[in-house]
């Protein structure tokens, strides 16, 4: 789901899960296929589109204060 704020004049996107495992879930998979990938092998757009993947993964990082103060989330 995509959302747009015009306080901050931007937008985000929103994904339902079950909890930080299936977040943690789709994170490593993610990881498991770039690793897959041969960069030297790859082109200067395919070497940007990674580039693109690996700021998406930045969001996928756990906030470990966020996590401390709703503990239920970790199922």
């Amino acid at each position: 789901m995509i959302e747009y704020n015009q306080n901050e004049n931007q937008l985000k996107i929103k994904i339902p899960i079950s909890g930080i495992q299936e977040l943690r879930d789709y994170k490593n998979a993610i990881l498991r296929v770039l690793n897959k990938i041969e960069i030297d092998d790859c082109s200067p757009q395919m070497v940007y589109n990674l580039k693109s993947v690996y700021k998406l993964l930045e969001h996928l990082e756990s906030d470990e204060r966020f996590l401390s103060q709703n503990r239920d989330l970790h199922t």
